[in-house]
């Protein structure tokens, strides 16, 4: 029940925190790290419906291939599922590695589809390849914090039982 209260209301956080960063700074992926904690704390259906619908609030932000963010979000998030499956998501290290392997996947996908669909990808420099992974990389374990509070479990290593990770 928690999950109907919470969830849109940090999709609707997310969606503001989105807007914020992309007018102030470029690389910051703020639905994208929200689709990875949703995938990493979540079960799949409700990763997969929270990052299509990031994905198509990306799409209505800037309509240049409408549904491209929808279709790779979604994939992302499957794909991120799947890694949950096989990682200790309640690492540090893990989710940034996860929130870096989305980033670089969802913009491959993304790449992929405006070249079939307008005949060259948009490209945005190696600088965007090379930083947005980083940059959300770094972000991720804040944020996964912040969605597992909203969850109400908190990572082994906070609440001080188990070895935990860093």
């Amino acid at each position: 029940m928690k999950r109907f209260v919470y969830l849109p209301a940090l999709f609707f956080a997310s969606a503001v925190g989105n807007w914020w960063c992309a007018s102030h700074f470029g690389g910051v992926g703020v639905m994208l790290l929200s689709a990875a904690a949703v995938s990493a704390l979540y079960g799949p259906v409700t990763a997969q419906s929270f990052a299509f619908m990031g994905g198509l609030y990306l799409d209505f932000m800037a309509p240049k291939l409408f549904g491209g963010h929808a279709l790779a979000f979604t994939l992302a998030a499957y794909l991120a599922w799947h890694l949950r499956q096989r990682m200790d998501m309640e690492g540090a290290i893990s989710q940034m590695i996860l929130a870096a392997l989305m980033t670089v996947f969802t913009g491959a996908v993304y790449s992929v589809l405006e070249l079939f669909s307008a005949g060259k990808p948009d490209f945005g420099g190696f600088p965007a390849i090379i930083f947005s992974p980083m940059i959300n990389g770094l972000l991720a374990p804040a944020w996964f914090f912040v969605f597992s509070r909203a969850r109400g479990r908190l990572p082994r290593h906070i609440m001080g039982g188990g070895s935990g990770t860093l």
